[in-house]
């Protein structure tokens, strides 16, 4: 005589309405990509890793998003670059070198920091030059090996949308939790 295969329970008719809700919103939660908006370096003048005779008067950054400005920064070791924008060109910042010393000479540093004019994240980085100097004295192109090599824009973000990502998983587990709690406690005449 075969035993009897247990039969499950039939499932409640809250329990079946909430199963496609939960699947729905597991796709959401779980597919949907972050958006991330930050102005990053698409090209410099100077580019990266120039070797000039002499700094130009101005350095020109072009980024992949308009940057604001009036609260994005560029140094040049502890010199502050007065930055603009040229006419018709959002997208690119023009700082200006003529606070530096003449005197500046092999491998310069200039850090950037720009901040989104369309919704305010940051982002920032370096861009390396060598200055040889007007006569071609001082300072040596450094061989290939010795060359500082360029790094990749370090991001500086407040951490909110990484916050808010969590909050909301949390909420969305909380709320599935209760759910199937609520489904599997209910007596089963209550449903019908």
């Amino acid at each position: 005589m075969p035993l009897p295969v247990p039969r499950r329970p039939p499932a409640s008719r809250s329990a079946r309405r909430l199963l496609p809700l939960c699947a729905a919103a597991s796709l959401i939660a779980f597919t949907a990509t972050p958006v991330r908006a930050h102005a990053e370096l698409r090209s410099s003048d100077p580019a990266e890793g120039a070797v000039l005779a002499t700094l130009p008067g101005t350095m020109t950054l072009t980024f992949t998003e308009p940057p604001s400005a009036e609260t994005s920064l560029v140094t040049l070791g502890a010199t502050r670059l007065a930055l603009s924008k040229p006419a018709g060109r959002d997208d690119t910042l023009v700082a200006d070198l003529g606070k530096v010393p003449d005197t500046v000479r092999g491998p310069v540093v200039v850090a950037w920091r720009a901040v989104s004019a369309a919704d305010g994240h940051v982002a920032s980085g370096v861009v390396h030059l060598t200055v040889r100097g007007a006569s071609g004295a001082g300072a040596a192109s450094p061989p290939p090996s010795a060359r500082p090599a360029a790094v990749p824009a370090a991001r500086e973000e407040s951490g909110a949308s990484g916050f808010w990502y969590l909050a909301l998983l949390a909420v969305f587990a909380a709320a599935v939790a209760a759910g199937i709690g609520y489904a599997i406690r209910r007596p089963r005449g209550e449903d019908r």
